[in-house]
């Protein structure tokens, strides 16, 4: 049931974001040969599904309340005992150099932890990336037709997370909310090795005090090996993740930071 849900707002989400900027450039002798040209051969929709997991082996909490202010670090034995499961899907629909994406990941919790600093939790995390993304230009590094190839493409979208957790501070207890959608923008890089192996980097910064969200931030790096299943390219990537949530309202700062390995493994269509 569940699954069916995700899959059904990851549909919507994915058609609303679809860009659609088709613009044409008329001009004369072998442009207007050019342009033409391309008006007969368009770029093609691709379509990327990719599911993959992020398994954090550390997670940090750092709690300012008035008088309060307070860390807690949560090991992999506590995660492994909080975290009951996780699901993280991402969808991407390109035409040209224009695309869109969503990133949905779903968590599962329950459990108590912390000494000085406890966290009840006992619920289900929801949290959106979303943007628009545009290919700036594709370099070789070398001269030969085989050398690698560095891709770069910026984008502006969102992040919508939604949660709620019990700290107890020193014997406070408070109820956060965190409820957010704040604007993100970062930049993807891929470099193309050869046929097989690649690389990709991708980062993006946001919060801006929009939303309570004072300051946001997610790296992921990994590496990849592309190959076929059937007539669809795939890529197996393994990688390492680290984000930031600075969330500030009434007064309080709450800052969670999270870092670990992560797996993949896309299907193009």
């Amino acid at each position: 049931m569940i699954e069916r849900k995700i899959c059904q707002q990851l549909g919507r989400l994915l058609t609303g974001l679809v860009a659609l900027p088709c613009s044409a450039m008329a001009g004369a002798g072998e442009a207007a040969a050019a342009s033409s040209e391309k008006d007969t051969n368009p770029a093609p929709w691709e379509f990327r599904i990719s599911p993959f997991g992020w398994a954090p082996t550390n997670i940090n909490f750092h709690v300012k309340d008035g008088a309060v202010n307070e860390h807690l670090n949560i090991s992999l034995d506590d995660i492994a005992n909080t975290v009951k499961g996780i699901l993280e899907i991402r969808g991407e629909v390109r035409k040209g150099r224009v695309g869109s994406f969503v990133s949905f990941m779903y968590i599962e919790l329950n459990g108590r932890t912390g000494n000085r600093i406890s966290i009840d939790v006992d619920d289900s995390v929801y949290y959106w990336n979303y943007g628009v993304t545009y290919e700036v230009g594709r370099w070789k590094l070398g001269d030969t037709s085989d050398a690698p190839l560095v891709t770069v493409e910026p984008f502006v979208g969102g992040s919508t997370l939604r949660d709620s957790i019990v700290i107890n501070t020193l014997g406070r207890e408070a109820d956060v909310e965190l409820e957010f959608t704040t604007p993100v923008a970062g930049v993807n890089t891929y470099v193309d090795i050869d046929e097989h192996l690649n690389f990709i980097f991708m980062a993006n910064y946001g919060g801006f005090d929009v939303d309570d969200v004072h300051r946001t931030w997610n790296v992921v790096g990994g590496v990849g090996y592309r190959f076929n299943i059937g007539r669809h390219p795939a890529n197996f990537q393994v990688g390492y993740r680290a984000l930031e949530i600075d969330y500030r309202a009434n007064g309080a700062d709450l800052d969670i930071t999270a870092a670990g390995p992560v797996v993949g493994l896309s299907f193009d269509f």
